[in-house]
């Protein structure tokens, strides 16, 4: 893979010769399955069958020692000849980066092949592999000592030398070009650039891949544990959230606030909802906590069945580890996908009768802030607050879009890592009709909200709720585009949900505090 195009043609033909002695005088041929054939069907005997291998173990012997002959003359030929066109390619790397790259990519490379058995035996005995696999190979690669660069090079030339492959190494290049003076010229900046931006995504789609096709685990992206960094933001909205909700809020459920909100006129109404709200949640926190474990797991169910049904259109059976599947059996797994559908709408309804004593306790705090101010500060805060309740009501508005939106982007994502260079007329068709509801569904998302300002605004984003939440992504017409920006709007989406329900609980707990 390192040859460039202009390599002289007869490198490729002492190549070619030198693989052609080697599969003579070492394998069998085609004369020799021919022979075994005939002798079976009985079309030679025996005595002609062995003068004629006498024959070939004697040309053998004789191809032997031309192939020895040959090699031994002609390596150096073939090393200058590929040194010479190397130089070209060498211009814009440079000595000293030439020689990194390839002692990262042995470093890389040995990296992987040591976490493999690991990331298997994580797999199976806990279910769960790490999300960010590019990080964690380069941190594995990184606590290798120095020696490993030597100890790989020489495990390199013993491999090459077992083999008898006259191929120039990584070694052989570096020292043949190490004696070339040439300054690195990066002048294009723009795909550097986008590598750069684009660095997390990529990282993620190829953890993707390494489980699918080295680990063969057959991976959904919510299968993924995703790791939160400790003193981060995302871990202090969580643990808030966590705390107020009992663990039972769920992201994609409305709560409606701005209603339950303006429904309060007295500061009389605000405490006596916020008492019985408080009542509720103790009365039913078991069978709330109940209900949502139920909803969770349903969930995983419908993402479950919805890529087993998408590959199972697509003929990707096989890479779910099963047999072809009959009519009556896909008939009885369809119905049972059918059945779980309706089951995540009565288990939505019932979660979101839970959460809604959690909302009026909320509103009932903040509409004390306007109602029963004694504060200099309480109309500021319940400003804020009253303008963050209206941004999450519009953000419920669309929450049906996004559970679909989250449903078609994990089944895209997998079906996008089982892609290869054969031809595959199903499995594109199931791609493209999942790009095609991802499209749509961004569509009618960006329709609600292509008016909305974005609350937290950042130097390098847009004033808008939609060009925040589509400031880095792939800008594509394409399967991995469309995938790219539905998933960047559901992730960001839901982080904005968190964030504003964060801050809302923060402002209602102090009110809590000063008034309750």
């Amino acid at each position: 893979c390192f040859r460039p195009r202009l390599t002289p043609r007869a490198s490729f033909i002492v190549l070619a010769s030198n693989q052609w002695q080697h599969n003579a005088v070492y394998r069998e041929d085609m004369v020799d399955r021919w022979l075994k054939r005939w002798q079976a069907e009985g079309k030679l005997s025996d005595g002609p069958v062995n003068a004629l291998q006498t024959l070939f173990e004697q040309s053998r012997r004789l191809m032997a020692v031309r192939l020895r002959l040959s090699r031994a003359l002609e390596r150096p030929l073939v090393h200058r000849l590929i040194t010479e066109a190397d130089k070209r390619a060498f211009v814009m790397t440079g000595s000293e980066g030439f020689s990194h790259m390839f002692e990262q990519q042995r470093v890389l490379r040995h990296t992987a092949r040591t976490l493999i058995p690991k990331l298997q035996h994580q797999w199976q005995e806990r279910g769960e592999l790490p999300e960010d696999l590019i990080q964690l190979i380069i941190g594995q690669a990184r606590r290798f000592p120095p020696a490993i660069h030597a100890k790989l090079r020489q495990q390199q030339e013993q491999k090459k030398a077992q083999t008898g492959d006259i191929i120039p190494s990584d070694a052989q290049r570096i020292r043949s070009l190490s004696k070339l003076k040439q300054k690195p010229g990066y002048d294009c900046l723009s795909p550097a650039f986008t590598l750069l931006r684009y660095f997390p995504k990529l990282a993620r789609t190829m953890s993707l891949r390494f489980y699918h096709n080295r680990l063969r685990v057959p991976i959904t992206p919510d299968k993924l544990t995703h790791v939160v960094q400790k003193g981060s933001m995302e871990e202090a909205v969580n643990q808030s959230i966590a705390t107020f909700f009992n663990e039972n809020w769920f992201p994609q459920l409305p709560l409606k606030m701005g209603l339950l909100l303006h429904g309060l006129n007295s500061n009389e109404e605000a405490r006596n909802q916020w008492e019985k709200s408080l009542k509720r949640i103790e009365r039913d926190f078991n069978h709330a906590q109940h209900e949502h474990r139920e909803l969770i797991e349903a969930e995983e169910t419908l993402i479950e069945n919805s890529i087993r049904e998408a590959m199972l259109d697509a003929d990707l059976w096989r890479e779910l580890g099963e047999g072809k599947p009959r009519k009556g059996e896909l008939d009885a797994f369809y119905q049972s996908c059918r059945d779980n559908e309706s089951r995540i709408e009565e288990s939505q309804q019932k979660v979101r009768q839970h959460l809604k004593p959690y909302a009026q306790r909320l509103v009932s705090a903040l509409a004390l802030l306007k109602l029963e101010p004694t504060q200099s500060e309480d109309a500021e805060r319940y400003r804020e607050a009253d303008k963050l309740i209206r941004l999450y009501d519009r953000l419920d508005a669309v929450l049906p879009s996004v559970r679909e939106l989250k449903l078609h982007v994990a089944t895209l994502q997998v079906l996008l890592s089982y892609r290869s260079g054969k031809k595959q007329p199903k499995l594109a068709d199931r791609i493209e009709e999942q790009t095609s509801d991802v499209r749509q569904l961004l569509t009618s998302i960006r329709a609600s909200l292509k008016d909305v300002d974005n609350p937290y605004p950042t130097p390098h984003g847009g004033q808008k709720l939609m060009d925040y939440l589509l400031l880095e992504s792939y800008t594509e017409d394409t399967p991995d585009g469309d995938f790219d920006r539905g998933n960047d709007v559901f992730q960001r989406l839901t982080f904005l949900q968190k964030r504003i329900l964060a801050r809302l609980i923060a402002i209602a707990e102090g009110s809590e505090n000063q008034h309750l």
